[in-house]
């Protein structure tokens, strides 16, 4: 991992996010890039007085450019190697555009930021920006903790191809840091159950657990690293954030299949629920294939 970009709004969702990525630059020597999104325009309004004038937008911009060198120079002063880039635009593709143009290895950004009216209408940049990024993107809420070390490593598969992307991407993490991994496979209750407190499991299910059970313990055994392994028979990201809280891991690396063009926000998905629900950093990662 060698160039990190990290978006911010200067919410405080983005700066534990911020922080999180900075602990991950640290931990492979990457260079940083701090990037952030002046969505400003001038407003058409027909009433001039009203419009915002040429003037106050390039003072807005000023502004933000000036906080962005800010918060670098506190970062290299902490040994960090940081540049600086402000864009415009829609900030969600803003931020993704701005990845692929730098080469990241890995982008970061709060999970909810300071869009909450956006987040419940058309779900938040976080979740957009990691639907169609196409490096790895890691979120982070302000309920996260600070950064410490990585002992433990939540992967969560359905064993995809993006499932083993995200595997991957943890191993080296874990190699890295000298963390253990927990595998994870959720056999989901069938659509339309109700309450997964109230599915009881029938031969079939069963079945599938050990099925599941015997594929986790056959990965885990071709790992460089300590690995274990856990089949839940709820909802994915219920089994994930249970397992998260239960063993004290201290990140979530999912695969995602997300894509760009409409965002989907009426069905979701696996990985917007956990990004939504985690209270440690998520890693989403997709399959180049």
């Amino acid at each position: 991992m060698k160039r990190i970009v990290i978006a911010t709004d200067f919410s405080r969702d983005a700066t534990r996010a911020l922080q999180h990525g900075v602990a991950l630059a640290h931990l492979f020597d990457a260079e940083i890039e701090l990037f952030t999104v002046h969505s400003l325009s001038p407003l058409a309004l027909g009433d001039r007085e009203l419009a915002l004038s040429a003037e106050y937008l390039e003072q807005a911009q000023h502004g933000i450019r000036q906080h962005l060198e800010e918060l670098a120079e506190q970062l290299r002063s902490e040994g960090a190697t940081v540049k600086c880039n402000l864009g415009s635009g829609t900030p969600a593709p803003a931020i993704w555009e701005r990845a692929e143009a730098a080469g990241a290895d890995l982008l970061v950004l709060g999970a909810h930021g300071s869009h909450g009216f956006d987040h419940t209408f058309l779900g938040s940049v976080a979740e957009r920006t990691a639907r169609a990024a196409t490096c790895p993107v890691l979120t982070a809420s302000a309920d996260a903790p600070e950064p410490s070390e990585v002992r433990k490593i939540l992967v969560a598969t359905d064993f995809s191809a993006h499932a083993e992307a995200a595997l991957a991407w943890a191993q080296m993490l874990a190699e890295r840091c000298g963390a253990s991994l927990l595998l994870l496979h959720s056999v989901a209750p069938p659509f339309g159950v109700g309450e997964e407190e109230l599915y009881v499991e029938d031969e079939r299910t069963s079945k599938e657990i050990e099925k599941s059970r015997s594929r986790l313990e056959k990965i885990a055994a071709r790992l460089d690293v300590d690995a274990e392994i856990f089949v839940g028979r709820r909802y994915p990201e219920t089994d994930v954030l249970a397992q998260v809280a239960e063993q004290g891991a201290d990140m979530i690396v999912v695969g995602t299949r997300g894509r760009r063009g409409l965002p989907g926000v009426v069905l979701g998905s696996t990985t917007v629920r956990i990004m939504r629900g985690a209270r440690v950093p998520v890693a989403s990662v997709k399959s180049a294939k």
